[in-house]
This record gives C-alpha cells, structure tokens and sequence, in this order.
C-alpha cells in the first residue's frame, strides 16, 4: 500500500512539474542578443516579462511593478534576477514618499480615529525585495535602506524605521547622518499624529528611547550632529514637552541661552582648549526660522509666555555687535569723546538672527491668547498687518518703476485667517466684545486689501506678457547679478572657514593635535545654504486667491459670533435689571438701578436679535440719546463686592458696548 503511494506521488510531480530549462544569468547585453537571436521560447518568455517590469517602472505604476516582479521571481530563481533589477524594483514598489504623505493627511481629515498603518501593505514588499537581495549572496546598500526609511518618515511610521535601523547595524552597514535624519524625521512626524490616550504615551515613552539610543550610537561611532539632525532633535523634545532637555541642547549646539538670549553660550565666547579641539564647535549652528517657531511653541505650551516673548524680540532683532562707549572719568569732565579705538575690546560673536514667517506670529498670537494676554495678542496681529502692508506696497511701487519680480524674495508674513482666528479665540472664550468686533474689522480691511492686491498683480502680470521680449531681459541681467552675489557670497564663506581653521589649529597645535585631526576627519561637510525664494507673479496671485477663499467664510462666522457674544452679554444685564440689580454704567462711573423703560430704551438691541425675554409694551419705551446727566438723579448704589465678577465684566460691556453702537 505504502509503495502504491509513493508511486502515485511521484507520477504526479512527473506530470505536473514542468521540465527546467537551464539558462544563464540575465544582464542587458545579454536581453538584447536574445530579442535579436531567440534561442528558445522560455528565453523570449523571461525577455518578455523582463520588459514588462522595466515598462512598469518608468511609467511608476507601485501596483504594476510589484506584480511583474513576482512573476519574474515565480519564472526565474533568485538568483537569476540582476542586483540593479531588485533595487529598481525596491525603489518603484510603493509610491513615492511625498505622495504617500499627502495620502495619509487626507485620510487622517477624514477619519481621525484610524490607527492602521499605511504602509503596513508596502512593508511586506520591502521585506521580499530584501530577502531576495541577501539570498543571491549580496548585501543591501545604505541607499536600499535609506528608501524604507524615507518612506516610514513619510507617514511617521517610528516603529517601523526603528526596526530598519537595527537591522542595518545587524548586516554590517554603518549609518550616515541622513540615516540619523531619517529616523527622528519619522519620530517627529509620529508624534504630531492624532493618538488615543494610552498610545499616545507609549509613543511618547518610544520618542525618549529612540533619541537616546540614537545619541548614544552616534557618539560611539564618533559621528557629527549636522543641523538638520539638531533641528529634529529639538522637534521631538517639544513634542515630548521636554523644556530642561530643549534649552540644553539649544545652548550645546546653537549657543543660545533662553535665559540671556542677547549674546551667546560662554562655550562659544570664551571656548577652552578642548572645545576648540573640535572644530564642530568653532561656530554654532544656523538658527532657522523652524528653529525659531519650535522654541516659541515650546515656551508657549509650556505657559512660559515672558521667555516666548523675550526670546522672539531678543533673537529676531538682536542688538548691536558693538555700541560706542561714551563716558567720562568724572562729572566735571566733558570731553567725553570715549576710549581709544585701540582699547576697545574684540566684538564677541553675533547671535543668530532667524526672519519670522506667517507661522512664527501665528504661535504667538495663539499662545499670548490662551494665556489670557489680549494686549500682547492684538500688538503682534497689529505687526504681522503691518509687515504685509508694507511688503505689498513696497512691490507695487518697485514694480512700478520697471523693476522685475526677482529682485524681491518672496512675502514671509502675510495676514492669513489662522493668524486672526488665533486672536478671535480668545474673545469668544472670554466673551471680550470689543477684542472680537476690533478683529472682525481687521478681517473686512485685510479682504479688501487683498482683493485689490489680486487685481493688480494680476493686470500687472498681462502687462509683462504682452512686452515679453523687454521683461526677459531684465530678468536675464537680473539673474546674472544675482548669480554674481551669489558666487561672492561663497567665496566669503570660504575664507571664513578657512580662517577659523587656521586659528584653531594655533590654538590646538601644541596640545591637542590628535583630537584635532580626529575632528577635522569626522565633521560633517556644511550644506549649502538655501537661498531665500524670489517673487514669483503666478505663485503670488494663486497665495491672494487662496487666503482670500478662506478669510471670507472667516469673515462671515467671526461677525456672526460677535453678534451672538453681543446678545448673551445684553441678555445677562437685561435679566439683571429685571431682576432689580444693579448694573455698571460707565458714563456715570458706578452702579445704579435702571428701570426697565430705560434699559430698553438705552440698549436698542440690534434687529434680529433675541434681546431680554421679557415683553415691553411699546408705549413704555423711551428713546432718547444716553449722556452722562441723565444718571445724576438715580438712587446711588453701594458698591458690592458680591456676585460673580464675570456678570459685572459683561454687565459692563454690555451697557458699554450699546452707547457706542448708539453713537
């Protein structure tokens, strides 16, 4: 019996497994002989599916590249696939990272209580992709893992890049400082994703470990902290609500002290001999604008508004290198001309000078707001207005007088709705009238404003087209100026380098020569800096049509509630009069009782409005201008200290808010 089965087994592989035809590795010179010489049909069958997949590719088509490639591995062995065929396919099975990010915002708007992973499906190809490549007997490159990992930090997949950068350190790769990037890029982007509460911490507590395990690696590998990595490492820190860490690794590698921001760390006015061993501390690093709005949104979370604001005036408007020094040896002394210009002391090093954008005012409108500082809200609204007044008004005449587009970089501040919804906040929560009606008229002068900046630019934009031959070459000497600056630039950075290498190895020659070779090897080659945007017509007109498409509905909601906030407050005092309370009227500077008559008459609620719930008969209603004697008669009220504070804040309002509107 065994032996019949055994029989039947193996008639049946027999029958149903087909004969293998040996053939030789694929490789293009070989593909091309074969499509003009077929040797066999198998072979033209291979070449077919070969094509597919190199079809699939270069139209990026992630579904149809994975499917060719399983059915090539299916047709040939792993091994029998070129190593540039399985990295070509690990690049073009998943769609791209910028993508797969817009992908996973939109699906986040829609369902914010999703916690599936996007990119749980891409995974298990990754993984096949190199699992093929290692049972060929290759080994994948850094660039092969730095495809997953910019794909993890795309959708802030932390776990997952984590788990790639082990395995990268298990086959032997050594880690870059992108690959650093790349994973606290995904620890950053996770951390900003809508979580429940028990994962959130866990994310949280995963964040802690990750930034000190990648610390620790880099130390021992002896690897620089590039700027990027250092401004990731602060977005974790802020998001982890960390400020003790934060303002250390401020001071380490930027030399920015939170509690003196007006000069730099001591370590790098008056660095030891140690320090200028490395010659990755001779300068700190640049202090970006999305530095700056990570330090402010830090301070404000943290509720620690003095230093938000201090760090923002003190470090966007830093002072003087050097101020002359005026004074006189005694009082009656008077020639105070000051000390000689040979006894000055050396200017110490400047503090970084970040500009300030949209979002920079933005965080502090909003966290000034939550702090209940209306004043500091409003006067940063009332700056970032005025920086886009200004911008819009200093192009239009420029470009009035033949200058092009170019020359100017493009607006860093303009009024947007979040910015004035930021302020709004806070006068709906704390019912502030006059706050909510001041940015409801900040709205309608910021719509009209831009609606007329629209236009023109867009006139002004057909004009240019229609004499394109003048325009294109201002643009063309404009853009060879600039190209000129710009060599000149990097020719100044140049000789600034190489003059604080010079000194340091002064500095260092006769007692730290080792370290200071070790740290000349292992810094990191600075990157160039991105120069600021230039004006662009098309870019600017779209940016006015799209604030303009959301400041509208802004509009109309902010006047609605304002007249809501309006009809509570004027509510509560009429229900106070009443009830025979005592209101504040401001025109007589105390608290009196109104009689009902007079509170109707004095109020005039707006139409449409709810108003008091009681009925006044018509005839009993008295118009008639408010004016400080009519209340001199009315029975004097003790001031009291009872009742809620609020309702004698809203009463106040309220009788001050419909005098105003009277007039």
């Amino acid at each position: 019996m065994h032996g019949w089965r055994s029989l039947r087994t193996s008639l049946a592989a027999t029958t149903l497994t087909p004969t293998r035809i040996p053939r030789r590795a694929y490789s293009l010179a070989a593909a091309a002989d074969d499509a003009g010489h077929p040797s066999s049909s198998t072979d033209m069958f291979d070449d077919s599916k070969m094509a597919e997949l190199h079809d699939a590719i270069r139209k990026q088509r992630s579904s149809a590249v994975w499917l060719h490639y399983a059915n090539l591995i299916d047709t040939r062995s792993g091994d029998g696939v070129p190593l540039d065929i399985h990295r070509a396919v690990l690049r073009a099975c998943a769609p791209p990272p910028a993508s797969l990010r817009a992908w996973s915002a939109r699906r986040q708007a829609a369902d914010k209580d999703t916690t599936t992973n996007p990119t749980r499906v891409y995974e298990t190809r990754f993984r096949a992709v190199l699992r093929n490549i290692r049972a060929r007997g290759s080994v994948p490159a850094l660039d092969d893992y730095h495809v997953i990992l910019a794909q993890f930090a795309a959708v802030g997949n932390d776990v997952g890049a984590v788990a790639v950068f082990r395995e990268l350190l298990s086959q032997g790769v050594s880690p870059s400082s992108r690959t650093y990037g790349l994973v606290l890029r995904a620890v950053a982007h996770g951390l900003t994703l809508p979580d429940p509460e028990d994962a959130r911490s866990l994310r949280i507590q995963r964040a802690r470990e990750t930034q000190s395990m990648l610390l620790s690696d880099m130390q021992a590998r002896g690897k620089h902290l590039r700027t990027v990595n250092f401004d990731l490492m602060l977005r974790v820190l802020k998001e982890v609500n960390d400020p003790v860490a934060f303002t250390r690794l401020l001071r380490w590698g930027y030399g920015i002290d939170l509690d003196n921001p007006d000069c730099l760390a001591p370590e790098y006015q008056a660095p030891t001999t140690e320090e200028l061993s490395d010659r990755t501390r001779l300068a700190p690093h640049r202090f970006s604008t999305a530095l700056l709005n990570t330090t402010i949104d830090l301070l404000g979370r943290s509720g620690d508004v003095s230093r938000m604001v201090a760090a923002f005036e003190v470090l966007t408007r830093p002072l003087p290198a050097r101020a002359p020094a005026f004074y006189a040896s005694s009082f009656d002394d008077e020639d105070d001309f000051g000390p000689a210009s040979s006894s000055q002391p050396p200017a110490p090093p400047r503090v970084p000078c970040p500009r300030p954008n949209t979002t920079t005012y933005t965080l502090l409108v909003r966290h000034t707001a939550r702090a209940q500082y209306a004043h500091l809200a409003k006067h940063y609204v009332q700056e970032a207005l005025a920086i886009d007044v200004s911008y819009l008004n200093l192009v239009r005449s420029r470009l009035k007088q033949g200058h092009v587009p170019s020359e100017f970089r493009a607006p860093r501040v303009s009024a947007t709705r979040d910015l004035l919804y930021a302020a709004f906040g806070h006068a709906n929560r704390s019912k502030d009238s006059p706050l909510g009606r001041w940015v409801h008229s900040a709205m309608a002068k910021v719509i009209k404003r831009k609606e007329y900046a629209a236009k023109w630019f867009t006139e002004f934009k057909e004009r240019v087209e229609a004499d394109g031959d003048k325009w294109r070459a201002r643009e063309k000497k404009v853009a060879k100026m600039q190209e000129t600056k710009k060599e000149r630039r990097a020719a100044r950075d140049v000789a600034a380098r190489a003059k604080a290498a010079e000194v340091a190895d002064a500095a260092t020659a006769a007692t730290a020569s080792t370290s200071t070779s070790a740290a000349s090897s292992s810094r990191a080659t600075p990157s160039a800096y991105n120069p600021d945007k230039r004006l662009d017509l098309d870019v600017q007109i779209g940016m006015l049509e799209r604030e303009l498409q959301e400041l509208k509905p802004a509009y109309e909601h902010v006047g609605a509630s304002v007249d809501r906030v309006r009809s509570r407050i004027l509510e509560r005092g009429g229900r106070r009069v009443w009830d025979g309370k005592d209101v504040f009227v401001r025109d007589a500077n105390r608290r009196v009782v109104l009689s009902k008559e007079r509170w109707t008459a004095t109020v005039k609620f707006p139409k449409g409005a709810t108003g008091v719930r009681v009925r006044v008969p018509r005839g009993e209603q008295q118009g008639g201008r408010v004016t400080p004697g009519m209340w001199q008669d009315a029975p004097k009220v003790a001031q009291t200290t009872g009742g809620a504070p609020q309702a004698q804040a809203a009463t106040n309002a309220g009788a001050s808010l419909s005098q105003r509107e009277e007039r």
